[in-house]
């Protein structure tokens, strides 16, 4: 396999190699920080990575100048699409393969050598993958001779020695579920770094821009109550709701029916012994103009986790909705304290008969709301972009140490516009360089 120029090939670490100091005294060199969502703590307070990056990686300088990006389109949450366009905002030539699409397209086969020749010819100095895209046999191949980093955005459930291979067999591995990374590493993955969930302006924005032109939305929400996701793995979500929704119009007859958006809810239906009851409305999956006018439209958007006492992990929904300028009333998970304030940038509550007494506190109270609502869009766009993770992500890379808690490092500046029909250099599908798509491949040649 080629490597990228300018570049050696990375020796593998010996085994039972250990980390090296941080530092002159090989302590830490900063103190506990306060927590909260505006405590700031400085890059000194990096820590290393349990096994040191070979020197190899210091050749990415401040960014890499070619990034090749494996992920699925996620067309609901544009995930893959925030990514690559982070990489570009930070002056990387990013490139998307879809392998996904493109196994259905041509055949694993076809595909594979598709990305082997992609690999040789264009020489990339990152490979990074929102896990599990990247495919293994590639991972294989390329290991030891690319730079390799994978986004893991799932409480990963099971030990899946495939899972494991991939993860153990990358040099970085970024995880939104830090709860679960002490069984990860007595399974070897031991290069592991916390970061939370983002979103991109250019998808998930307020709907609102102008009141001529979005009478509708600007006048009182039409909605009460919306719910954005799926059932959960184990459908204890569609439970939850329907008993929500009950006590909440027991609670306040006047309320409208709780509605429910998403994926898999007509299984869950169709396989439930009980009533769903009359007091729910169910309809389809939100990509993110849906999910911009749910939020206009609604004045809750409640938020349940697919669990509820993983510390710091949370549905990416609540990012989104924040992003969308929604009030969002949500489930507490351990640590949210650390990155939102309660009652001032969302609400959230430990149980269904809070959630309950909450949404029907704050239903009459529309200034609160509304100020609510603007905050948590204030800190969402500081602090919870995709280019922010992306920095974090370089930083991370280029020094061998990450920040225990990245999500209270001081915010970047603004690089995204909030309107990306101002932006010029905005994400568009003729410019985000998709490998993916067999059209572009003319690019390639």
């Amino acid at each position: 396999m080629t490597h990228p120029a300018g570049t050696t090939r990375r020796q593998a670490r010996p085994p039972g190699a250990e980390a090296e100091p941080a530092g002159d005294d090989g302590q830490r060199s900063a103190s506990t920080v306060a927590a909260g969502p505006d405590a700031a703590v400085s890059v000194d307070a990096a820590v290393p990575l349990r096994t040191p990056l070979a020197d190899g990686f210091r050749s990415l300088g401040d960014a890499p100048a070619r990034v090749l990006f494996f992920g699925k389109s996620r067309s609901r949450t544009r995930a893959t699409r925030g990514f690559v366009e982070a990489f570009r905002r930070h002056g990387a030539d990013a490139r998307w393969v879809n392998f996904a699409r493109l196994r259905r397209r041509f055949g694993r086969r076809l595909a594979l050598a598709h990305c082997r020749r992609l690999l040789a010819r264009w020489r990339p100095e990152l490979v990074f993958a929102v896990h599990p895209d990247l495919p293994l046999e590639l991972l294989r191949e390329i290991r030891g001779d690319q730079v390799i980093a994978q986004w893991v955005d799932q409480p990963l459930v099971g030990d899946d020695p495939r899972q494991l291979e991939s993860l153990g067999g990358s040099d970085v591995v970024f995880m939104t579920a830090p709860s679960r990374f002490s069984r990860l590493r007595d399974a070897g993955v031991e290069r592991l770094v916390p970061m939370l969930e983002a979103f991109a302006p250019s998808d998930h924005h307020p709907a609102v821009r102008s009141p001529q032109r979005d009478a509708a939305l600007v006048a009182e929400p039409s909605l009460d109550v919306v719910f954005i996701g799926g059932p959960g793995r184990d459908g204890r979500r569609g439970e939850e709701l329907v008993r929500v929704a009950a006590d909440l119009r027991r609670r306040v007859p006047q309320v409208g029916r709780l509605r429910i958006h998403g994926n898999g809810w007509r299984a869950w239906r169709a396989s439930r012994t009980g009533a769903t009851g009359s007091d729910t409305v169910w309809r389809g999956p939100l990509r993110p103009r849906g999910y911009r006018r749910a939020c206009a439209r609604s004045r809750v958007v409640l938020g349940l986790n697919e669990f509820n006492d993983e510390p710091l992990y949370y549905s990416n929904r609540t990012v989104l909705t924040l992003a969308c300028g929604g009030f969002h009333v949500t489930h507490y998970v351990p640590g949210l304290e650390e990155v939102f304030r309660d009652r001032e940038h969302l609400v959230w509550f430990h149980g269904r008969e809070e959630a309950v007494e909450l949404i029907a506190e704050y239903l009459d109270r529309p200034a609160e709301r509304a100020a609510i609502a603007a905050a948590g869009l204030d800190l969402v766009r500081r602090r919870h972009r995709f280019v922010d993770r992306v920095a974090e992500i370089l930083r991370v890379l280029r020094t061998g140490t990450y920040l225990e808690r990245p999500w209270a490092a001081e915010p970047a500046p603004p690089e995204v516009t909030d309107d990306p029909r101002r932006d010029p250099d905005a994400w568009s599908p003729d410019r985000a360089g998709w490998a993916g798509n067999a059209r572009s491949t003319r690019s390639e040649r």
